[in-house]
């Protein structure tokens, strides 16, 4: 495996396979889209058909317990779920998500440091050819026993959920001192020789003006990359919660990104909630193959997520509950599951008639398929609308 195969953003194969027949200069992003986009208006499935459908991507729900319980958590995380999969479990799916084509594994929780399978699957993973990462809220890194787990284990990197200075964080973590723990776990790992480590901050109105006090507390602890992402208003979060970003705020989020992106030594990017046309194509765009912006939300396309129970989900971010589950690996494969006609089809059979609000009519809604569909579930409860896309914004 390679470098590039950890990015936490992937672009879908059909952007690149429809790139070949657009042989413009990477400056040429306004014509390439527009191209794109009358293709798409002859035939609105082009793009949906020539996706190579494998789900290189996989995030592992390794448990729903956690130890500290977040105002933000998009899971509502702190006990374990009924019946989470055993080790033996965990194997046999790392083993059938190698034979259908995964590259990439991101073990998450609840908190999976406090898993007691995520070394042996981190383990499996790597065995199997599969880049394994892991995001933790890193409460349990001061311990250097912890520590010595993290940097002996096959991971190939850290993420760290860092959401402002001390008091923002801790307070949006609810656990005082939980940042200073933090803090101390980086010098631990870095001591043990493991430096591959990530930061990921979920942007709300409590934290945005400090994002350049964190840029230069994450560039001083030698964090190597730094992924920015909307709090969506799920799980414990509300949508009447005053953190909560408003639609405009993102032009200063975006004004943050183009000033720091460039000059900084951190790769520095934005999640799939952050766009994405509208003039700010630049800023949530993929980074491999020849196209440079948002071609559609990959769920159930390319990417998986699995609960600590075996459920299956297009992204681990949609909610744990019909209709978005689309079976569990305790009763039938992870094949069968992403091989049924019918799974995922809010995404694979997707047609215009599911937009609404503001993306009903938007110019760019064939490509875009309203962004992020997740955080639309959290916005306004439907996947075909999302009131915090840029062009949607600068519209007014």
């Amino acid at each position: 495996m390679t470098g590039k195969a950890g990015r936490y953003s992937e672009l879908l194969d059909a952007a690149r396979r429809a790139a070949a027949d657009v042989e413009d200069g990477p400056r040429d992003i306004d014509g390439r889209i527009e191209r794109l986009l009358e293709r798409l208006r002859l035939d609105p499935g082009y793009l949906l058909s020539r996706i190579t459908r494998e789900p290189r991507n996989v995030v592992l729900e390794m448990t729903l317990r956690c130890n500290m319980r977040c105002r933000h958590c998009g899971s509502a995380a702190g006990k374990a779920r009924p019946g989470e999969l055993d080790l033996d479990q965990w194997l046999r799916l790392c083993d059938d998500l190698a034979a259908i084509g995964t590259r990439v594994v991101t073990l998450l929780g609840g908190e999976p440091l406090i898993s007691p399978h995520w070394e042996a699957v981190s383990r499996r993973l790597s065995e199997l050819g599969i880049w394994a990462n892991s995001i933790t809220n890193g409460w349990t890194l001061n311990n250097p026993r912890v520590a010595d787990r993290v940097a002996a284990s096959p991971l190939r990197s850290l993420g760290l959920s860092i959401d402002g200075r001390p008091e923002e964080h801790d307070d949006l973590r609810r656990r005082p001192g939980s940042f200073a723990r933090i803090e101390r776990g980086i010098a631990l790992l870095h001591e043990r020789g493991f430096t591959e480590l990530s930061a990921i901050t979920c942007i709300t109105r409590a934290n945005l003006d400090d994002l350049p006090w964190l840029h230069g507390c994450l560039t001083g602890h030698g964090i190597k990359r730094w992924r920015l992402q909307v709090c969506v208003p799920e799980g414990r979060m509300c949508r009447g919660d005053p953190v909560v970003l408003q639609p405009a705020d993102l032009l200063r989020l975006v004004d943050f990104i183009r000033e720091y992106r460039d000059r900084s030594t951190l790769r520095l990017g934005a999640a799939d909630n952050v766009g994405y046309f509208g003039g700010c194509e630049d800023i949530t765009r993929h980074r491999h193959g020849r196209q440079r912006f948002w071609t559609g939300c990959s769920a159930g396309l390319q990417t998986l997520g699995i609960t600590s129970d075996g459920g299956v989900l297009g992204c681990l971010s949609f909610p744990a509950e019909p209709p978005w589950i689309e079976g569990n690996v305790t009763e039938r494969s992870i094949r069968e599951i992403w091989d049924d006609p019918d799974a995922f089809s809010y995404n694979r059979k997707f047609t215009p008639a599911q937009l609404g609000g503001g993306c009903s009519s938007c110019h760019y809604a064939r490509l875009c398929r309203a962004g992020c569909l997740s955080s639309n579930l959290g916005y306004t409860g439907k996947v075909g609308e999302n009131p915090y896309c840029l062009e949607l914004v600068k519209r007014g």
